[in-house]
């Protein structure tokens, strides 16, 4: 039986450090400390763990945060509102694939609420095609936001040897559509077959077009960059480029990427 609940205390949030380490092969230098982590908690933020008996196979880690701008100009939300940075979320490997995740972060949503916060941000790498389409098909989420090189080069063993940069997730947890997916209901099929490209991969080959102007575009990504990085890291290398290049140019013309189906990110424009 899991059980997911906040964590208590110092001596429960300092296994967290284990499964930094555990998940990412995570640099020592890089591991968030167990004092900060509990510092983070006590002023405000949340740590939640995901539990299989007594034993934490997962943890959340969110702080308090107040974005420059406003991600979503047309939600109700003012620029000054804080709201939740979800900074962590690590899963023991032998505990991978079980939905672990998805309970953390529904439970990070109900947390929230219940403390009156009414969004939750959170960067995740825009060419790891399972992260995207967890993020924008099962929680909700949109980006128009994208931050390059954000924490440097990173030097555990899934992103060494490339530059960190990340897309800014927006979760709207008062939004109808996520509401909808907490209670199960899944997202409407998006016919993709009409949907210009604004980046294609043919083979090893990178084809963008900064030219469209239509409503809706897609950026396609590598279906698997773990394997892209052990295989071809000067393929892995361009892709970063091209698809920071495209990604700036389409949200610098008000596009914000709101799905993501078959190995694409969906572009609209309002």
């Amino acid at each position: 039986m899991l059980e997911v609940r906040l964590l208590k205390d110092i001596d429960e949030i300092a296994f967290c450090e284990d499964i930094q380490k555990a998940a990412w092969g995570m640099h020592d230098a890089e591991v968030v400390p167990a004092p900060q982590i509990n510092a983070l908690y006590y002023s405000g933020g949340m740590v939640a763990g995901a539990f299989d008996g007594s034993k934490l196979v997962g943890f959340i880690l969110g702080f308090l945060a107040k974005h420059a701008a406003n991600p979503n100009p047309n939600a109700v939300l003012e620029r000054d509102d804080v709201g939740i940075h979800s900074h962590m979320m690590a899963v023991l490997p032998d505990y991978q694939g079980q939905g672990i995740g998805r309970r953390l972060k529904w439970f990070q949503r109900d947390w929230c609420l219940s403390e009156g916060y009414n969004w939750v941000s959170w960067t995740f790498d825009p060419l790891q095609a399972k992260n995207a389409k967890l993020n924008f098909e099962y929680f909700g989420v949109f980006a128009n936001h994208y931050k390059v090189n954000v924490y440097g080069e990173m030097r555990d063993d899934l992103n060494r040897g490339m530059e960190s940069d990340r897309l800014l997730a927006w979760w709207d947890l008062q939004a109808e559509s996520v509401q909808d997916l907490s209670e199960g209901k899944a997202q409407l099929q998006e016919n993709t077959k009409e949907i210009p490209y604004a980046l294609k991969i043919n083979e090893k080959s990178l084809v963008p077009n900064l030219e469209l102007d239509e409503k809706i575009v897609r950026l396609e990504i590598h279906k698997n960059l773990v394997v892209l990085l052990q295989t071809d890291l000067d393929f892995a290398h361009a892709c970063r480029k091209v698809t920071r290049d495209v990604f700036l140019h389409y949200f610098a013309k008000g596009y914000t990427a709101k799905r993501f189906v078959e190995s694409s990110y969906i572009l609209y424009l309002p």
